[in-house]
Parts: C-alpha cells; sequence; structure tokens
C-alpha cells in the first residue's frame, strides 16, 4: 500500500504576517474587518437533499453524521447513517460519486490521510481504507474493536492511524507497512487486518480523541466532565507510560471523593514528565456543571481546543474553548481532601471502619473494585455533605459523581492495574495523599439550544482559527471571540468570556449535527438527520 503523504492542511495568516514585519505591503484577508465582512455575508447557495420515491440518486441514505474536506477542498465526503459514504464536488454542489454499503453499520466518520487516501469508521467496529479513485472496493479493513469506533486521527510524523471507540480503547495502526498486492476481487466481508495494531490507551468513559496538527499532544473528551490532554506525545511509549494511569480515579480524588488508597503518589510523576505528560481540564462555565463531552475539535495553530458538552442535569448544553498550549507548568500539590474535614481524620474513625477501601490486594475483582470506589464516595458524602474548600477543585459535591450506568461500565472494565499494588490509607493519617490541581484554561463559552438528545454534533474552526462553526437547532451558527473577528491571539482577556455571535444561519428539516469549512475557499457545509446537506459562501 502506498504510504500516505504529508500535506499542508491550511492556510494561515502567519506568512503574511512574516511579510508584513519585512516590509511587504499587508495581503487581502489577513486583517479583521475582511474576515468579518466576508462571512457577515455568508447564504445558502445550493442544497441536496434525497427525495422519496422516484429519484436518480438511489436509496435514501439517512441522517449526515460527518463531513470533511480534503486537503486542497476540490472533494467532500459525507458519512451517512444508512452504511453510505458520499462524495461531492463543492465548487460545484454536485454529488459525484456514492459508496453504497461502505460499512455494515452507519458510518460515524470519514478522514483524508492524503490527497487521495481516505479512512472511515463505523459502528460495525471496523475501519476501511479507500482510495478515492477507485472506490468500489476497500483497499483493507481493520479489525481491532469490540464496539462501536467513533473517530481516526493520522500521525503524519511517523505514519500511523489512529482511531478510538466506546470500547474505551485508543488503538494504532501501522497501516505504512501493508503489503501492497491485494486481491480486489476479494469480497469486503472476507477481508481481513494484516496491519500491526497495538492498543496503546485504555479510558473507560473515552467519548472523542483527537491529536494537534503537529501531533504533538494527543486530547480526549470523556463522559464523566473532564478532558484529558496528553503532552509532548511518543506514541512508542504511550502505553508503557500510561499503563496504570486511571484518569477517572484520579479525577475522583480531585473532586473530594477519597478512595481510602494513595493514588495520586503512584501518578503524580505523569503530570511533570517530559515525555507523555498528562494534564486533566475541568474548568467550565459557572452556570454549567459538564457531564458528557461529545465533540472535540483543535485550532488550526494548536492553541486551543473546542468542545461541546451536556450538563450533568442534561437541561443544557455549552460550547467552550480551552487554551492548551504548554508554555504553563502544573499548579502545586493539595492534599486530596482539607485535613480539618478530611474523610481520613479521627472524627470520621467509624465510618472509615465500615467503608474502607480494600483493593491493595492485587487479585481484587473489578466488581469488587467497582463497588469499593462507590461506597468510599457515599461515605465521604455522609460524612460531610457540605465540606467547603478552599480551593476550587477540592470540594465535595452533594452529587454522587459515580452513577448506575458508570458503575456499570466501570465493573466490565479494567479499573486498576491488577499488576499493580496501592496503599492504604489508614483511619486516622495526618498526611492525606497529594494530587495536582487543575489549570484554569477556559477562555470562551456559549451556551446552546438543547436539542437532538442522544446525537453528537460537530463543530469546526474557519482555516484561520477567527471563526468557529455551531451546530445550532436547523442550521448553525458563526461565532466569534470577539465583535471585530479577531484572531484569539489578538483578544485581550483576563477571564474567560461569551462568544460573540457573527451570524445565524438555518434551512434543514431536520437536527443540524455537523459543519465543516472548507480548507482552501470561503464554503461551509453542514449536514442534518433528515439527511440533507446544505453549502454556503458569501454573497457579496
Amino acid at each position: 500500500m502506498p504510504k500516505a503523504k504529508t500535506t499542508n492542511r491550511y492556510w494561515t495568516s502567519f506568512p503574511f504576517e512574516r511579510e508584513t514585519n519585512d516590509g511587504y505591503r499587508t495581503a487581502i484577508g489577513t486583517r479583521d474587518s475582511f474576515a468579518k465582512r466576508l462571512f457577515s455575508a455568508t447564504a445558502t447557495r445550493q442544497q441536496f437533499m434525497y427525495e422519496y420515491g422516484e429519484n436518480k440518486h438511489g436509496p435514501f441514505h439517512g441522517g449526515i453524521f460527518n463531513l470533511t474536506f480534503s486537503p486542497d477542498g476540490s472533494l467532500l465526503l459525507a458519512a451517512t447513517e444508512n452504511k453510505s459514504i458520499l462524495v461531492f464536488d463543492p465548487l460545484n454542489h454536485r454529488l459525484i460519486r456514492q459508496i453504497d454499503s461502505a460499512h455494515e453499520d452507519a458510518v460515524n466518520y470519514v478522514k483524508f490521510l492524503d490527497s487521495r487516501l481516505f479512512a472511515s469508521c463505523s459502528d460495525d467496529s471496523t475501519i476501511a481504507l479507500w482510495d478515492i479513485r477507485n472506490c468500489r472496493n476497500k483497499l483493507r479493513l481493520l479489525r481491532g474493536h469490540s464496539y462501536w469506533v467513533k473517530n481516526i486521527e493520522y500521525d503524519n510524523r511517523k505514519g500511523l492511524l489512529l482511531s478510538s471507540g466506546y470500547d474505551g480503547c485508543v488503538n494504532i495502526w501501522e497501516i505504512n507497512k501493508y503489503n501492497n498486492t491485494m486481491n480486489n476481487s476479494i469480497n469486503s466481508h472476507h477481508y481481513t487486518s494484516d496491519c500491526p495494531c497495538t492498543k496503546s490507551l485504555y479510558l473507560s468513559c473515552i467519548m472523542r480523541m483527537r491529536l494537534t496538527n503537529d501531533s504533538s499532544k494527543m486530547i480526549i473528551c470523556t463522559s464523566e466532565g473532564y478532558i484529558m490532554v496528553i503532552h509532548d506525545l511518543d506514541l512508542e511509549n504511550l502505553s508503557v507510560d500510561l499503563q496504570s494511569f486511571q484518569s477517572d480515579l484520579y479525577r475522583l480524588m480531585q473532586k473530594g471523593h477519597s478512595c481510602g488508597f494513595d493514588f495520586g503518589s503512584w501518578h503524580n510523576s505523569l503530570f511533570t514528565s517530559k515525555r507523555n505528560r498528562v494534564e486533566l481540564i475541568s474548568d467550565f462555565p459557572p452556570e454549567n456543571e459538564a457531564h458528557s463531552i461529545t465533540s472535540l475539535e483543535v485550532h488550526p495553530h494548536d492553541w486551543a481546543i473546542l468542545s461541546r458538552n451536556i450538563s450533568r442535569d442534561e437541561n443544557s448544553e455549552w460550547t467552550c474553548v480551552h487554551d492548551i498550549q504548554s508554555d504553563r507548568k502544573p499548579e502545586q500539590l493539595v492534599p486530596v481532601n482539607v485535613p480539618k474535614e478530611s474523610i481520613f481524620s479521627s472524627t470520621n474513625h467509624n465510618i472509615l471502619d465500615t467503608q474502607r477501601v480494600t483493593i491493595s490486594s492485587p487479585h481484587s475483582s473489578r466488581s469488587d473494585v467497582a463497588s469499593s470506589i462507590r461506597d468510599a464516595a457515599n461515605a465521604s458524602l455522609r460524612s460531610n455533605p457540605r465540606a467547603n474548600s478552599p480551593h476550587p477543585e477540592m470540594h465535595v459535591s452533594p452529587v454522587v459523581i459515580i452513577s448506575a450506568r458508570t458503575l456499570t461500565r466501570r465493573a466490565h472494565a479494567t479499573i486498576l492495574n491488577p499488576n499493580t499494588s496501592y496503599k492504604q490509607i489508614e483511619p486516622g493519617t495526618r498526611n492525606p495523599p497529594m494530587i495536582y490541581r487543575n489549570l484554569p484554561r477556559l477562555t470562551h463559552y456559549i451556551q446552546e439550544l438543547n436539542v437532538g438528545h442522544g446525537y453528537i454534533k460537530e463543530l469546526c474552526f474557519s482555516p484561520d482559527g477567527r471563526l468557529i462553526c455551531s451546530p445550532y437547532e436547523y442550521g448553525f451558527r458563526l461565532l466569534a471571540f470577539n465583535e471585530d473577528c479577531s484572531e484569539m491571539c489578538d483578544v485581550q482577556r483576563n477571564e474567560p468570556k461569551c462568544l460573540y455571535e457573527l451570524k445565524a444561519l438555518a434551512g434543514h428539516p431536520n437536527i443540524v449535527v455537523t459543519t465543516k469549512f472548507s480548507p482552501r475557499h470561503p464554503l461551509i457545509a453542514s449536514g442534518c438527520l433528515g439527511g440533507k446537506i446544505n453549502f454556503y459562501q458569501p454573497i457579496l
């Protein structure tokens, strides 16, 4: 199989800034006023939708779950609910190819690896590799996940394909080690994966995984209300470095629900290591107690991440921007609980006697571990549900953060490495476990309409990072960092600010769940659950 080539995905303002500093005239399109005027004039140019009954396109393809442009913006791929992949000419707004039965279940995500190779993933737990020049047969069908595969990333530095799914695994595929010879006449159902696969990471609550454009960071959003960033990414050593680390348990201790063992001291070194350094992000708007973070996107300059989350009470949705630049060191270690009111103090001796977590044995079963964590959290709440802490991350919430659904999932997951023994904390201990506080990373946010429950809504940055396109009921909103449509680095801020709504557009018959900017042209595409794709361009 030919090697995927590295391409320049985005045009940016950086070259123009260098030319300006050297005395050249400012190029067209680099000023805030131009971007604001251009995208304020965005309007619907063309609509594509299957018609029921007699139609020239074939069977109804169902909802549009994902859209992606080729690196040069000449092609647009659409992943659909009814197992199909649609190929468009976005400049002429025409459907030029349709891949029926691309998978055995809904297609969730498609991604170009270079100008002609692309990959798709599906709810059938597989990943398929394709050549855009001949889509009648798959190049390969990769099997390695045990549940729905939700997204794909590609490391241009080493030619590695990464995938993540609801089985909690992040897999690495060495696709460039393929044998170039293959029989295209073989039925796709008989394809097998001869590609080396490594299960590099396990996280039971994973929703989406992303790589930065320079592949130096991995970002993972979760269904438990936090984002995990792995800085200075080294994929070859990732599985070894994070072998026994459980971010759920570390986050549990940050929230003040002690698990009765010194989990933090075993893994605090991961927050300061020079390779695969871990950081947890958990700051969200004051009105939003984030729970399930369903979608994730990286800024084109790798400055920030864009996410969308559902609140814990499921009554609101929020779009948030977090700065992920790695020039900030982790803050000081703090105790898991305020010593004065810690559940390890002698005043809570009786509670600990009955609710102590006994998982120091390496032979403890997974269900026992989950039950122990639940009991410890409940004991902490019963002992002092309104304990106050000087640290915003150290308060004890009156809501038990481990739900029945989460416990069921964790009972079947590897909560702790069976080869690792953890130290118990005895009642009356004066030195409770120490852990790192999470840095405040939130820069901008805005509340969204709480519609389309159960569906992931995919947001995106514009190619220069000035704008955000966010699904909004039957259309989308164009959001900016300020009313002048400035770049993120030019916006003055001392605290998180609300995003500025530049324009709102509608026109779909159903809830919009995916949007995408063209990487080369002032063009936006959006898809909805009704199977309709709209193309938008400025009309001046």
